[in-house]
């Protein structure tokens, strides 16, 4: 598992994110967002629907902001944290942890070669060491 965090301050809102950056038709300004985040090339090929599947009866929605697959085939997950605390953390790690194992069909060995990352935009961190990352990511390979 590879953690990068980026200092920038990255002060918006889940609807005016999506307002202005999710778009399907057009996917330049996202591609540009993640490029930056990642460090590396990337191209939005699909979205993918953000509420997750609920196992049991007894389990939590999960509604992610943002899952995009790229033309690497890498699956990107964000989230947008108006207050990140350790329970967040703890919250997107759920998601991805839900999400990855709804990729993974029965009876289908592991593939090592299938790329996650999950990205927390941060506004208004609640964790001291974290004040200043306002942009981090994990990246599972």
């Amino acid at each position: 598992m590879k953690t990068e965090t980026k200092e920038e301050t990255f002060l918006m809102q889940d609807s005016i994110f999506k307002a202005i950056v999710v778009n399907e038709k057009d996917t330049r300004l996202l591609d540009y967002i993640l490029s930056d985040i990642l460090e590396e090339k990337v191209h939005v090929l699909k979205f993918v629907p953000t509420e997750l599947k609920i196992r049991r009866k007894s389990e939590r929605l999960k509604v992610t902001d943002l899952i995009v697959e790229s033309d690497s085939g890498k699956h990107i997950l964000v989230e947008l944290n108006s207050n990140f605390s350790k329970s967040t953390k703890v919250r997107n790690l759920s998601y991805y942890a839900s999400y990855y194992s709804q990729i993974v069909e029965k009876s289908e060995k592991y593939d090592e070669s299938l790329e996650t990352v999950l990205i927390n935009l941060n506004h208004d961190s609640k964790v001291e060491s974290d004040k200043k990352n306002y942009i981090s990511y994990e990246q599972f390979y």
